[in-house]
């Protein structure tokens, strides 16, 4: 991993400009098709890229443990808020036996969706193309007298 350190916002939309220069001059000189950039925001640059399963627990998950803990919690989290998820994802099974990330949504991740948006810890690590996202969750802790969010850029 490559760290740059950069004081302003400015600097930042420069640097941006030139990985997408650096990243469409390579396009056009290996007629290569290269992803777009990911981006994730932290507003602490001393926490290491951590899912917040991770950051909570201080353990690694298998994610046949996280599967058996979405389930144990199911009948809790419906008796506590009244609704109910027929189908909840199994990260097994979207996996599939090649352990490999199929393109698209997973399926019946509506119940993981409403945990994570509450607070659940998760062992998905989140990631957008969006850069202006990216600067939400990096700035939106940070006092104007201590900056030290972090912006990954993945590719």
């Amino acid at each position: 991993m490559k760290k740059e350190y950069l004081n302003t916002w400015e600097e930042f939309e420069d640097y941006i400009s030139q990985l997408n220069e650096r990243r469409s001059n390579q396009i056009r000189d290996t007629g290569h098709f290269i992803l777009e950039y990911l981006f994730r925001g932290q507003s602490n640059s001393n926490w290491n890229l951590e899912t917040t399963l991770e950051r909570f627990t201080g353990e690694l998950f298998l994610l046949e443990g996280y599967d058996r803990i979405l389930r144990a919690t199911k009948p809790q989290v419906e008796a506590l808020t009244g609704l109910t998820w027929n189908v909840i994802p199994s990260f097994i099974d979207y996996l599939g036996k090649e352990r490999l990330v199929p393109t698209g949504p997973l399926p019946g991740s509506a119940y993981s969706v409403y945990l994570r948006h509450h607070g659940f810890p998760s062992p998905l690590l989140d990631w957008t193309k969006l850069l202006y996202i990216t600067a939400y969750f990096a700035f939106r802790d940070n006092s104007s007298k201590a900056m030290n969010a972090s912006i990954y850029v993945y590719c």
